[in-house]
């Protein structure tokens, strides 16, 4: 869900479930001065992330009292017509924000290593 950019425009991503961690202030804060930004997806956001497998973690996590942010972070809603259908092709992909994407997570990921974050659960 990271090779589209039609819906919100380059260098847009959100993450499902963000009222279940502190995971969104983190990355918002990771962000400025970047290019990327977090896009404001509206409520489906939430109704992914509790209709996907994301949520049996949560409630696994929640039931044995630990922290599980097993958040999505994606560029489209995949709501269009073309979007795990059989006439899907590759000329959909927006290839170079696919890739600064990739790059953007990776050093999220990187930052998100580090001791000193401390990511939050909700639950």
């Amino acid at each position: 869900m990271l090779g589209h950019s039609d819906e919100f425009g380059k260098n847009r991503y959100f993450i499902t479930g963000p009222e279940f961690s502190n995971l969104q202030d983190i990355i918002v804060e990771f962000n400025k001065g970047k290019e990327w930004q977090i896009a404001d997806a509206g409520e489906i956001v939430s109704m992914l992330f509790k209709t996907a497998d994301n949520y049996s973690f949560v409630e696994y996590a929640n039931r044995n009292n630990f922290c599980v942010p097993v958040h999505t972070i994606a560029t489209s809603i995949c709501m269009d017509s073309h979007i795990h259908e059989l006439h899907d092709e590759v000329e959909y992909i927006d290839f170079e924000n696919l890739s600064n994407a990739v790059e953007n997570i990776t050093q999220l990921i990187l930052y998100l290593s580090d001791k000193s974050v401390v990511i939050k659960c909700n639950y």
